[in-house]
């Protein structure tokens, strides 16, 4: 029979809360150096949609920085103990 430990359920190891922002940040870098400043010849067929992209997932991680920001924030304020409680 299986133990009573081997039958619990594992959780997933946690990764960091800005995962996300720094990926969408080096993908809309990626693609802005791609649409803006890159010289190569085959990749200007490519540059506006590296541009219309870049911009976007720019504006995307800067958006998911700040919800993600102030919701760490509002979970800081649920575990602070009040002073009035002490």
């Amino acid at each position: 029979m299986p133990s009573k430990e081997s039958r619990k359920v594992r959780k997933p190891p946690e990764i960091g809360p800005y995962v996300l922002t720094w990926l969408l940040t080096g993908l809309g870098l990626w693609c802005i150096y791609d649409g803006f400043i890159t010289t190569d010849p085959d990749m200007q067929k490519h540059m506006w949609f590296n541009r219309i992209t870049g911009v976007l997932l720019l504006c995307g991680a800067a958006a998911d920085f700040f919800r993600m920001r102030k919701k760490l924030k509002k979970a800081a304020m649920k575990t602070e103990i009040p002073t009035s409680a002490r």
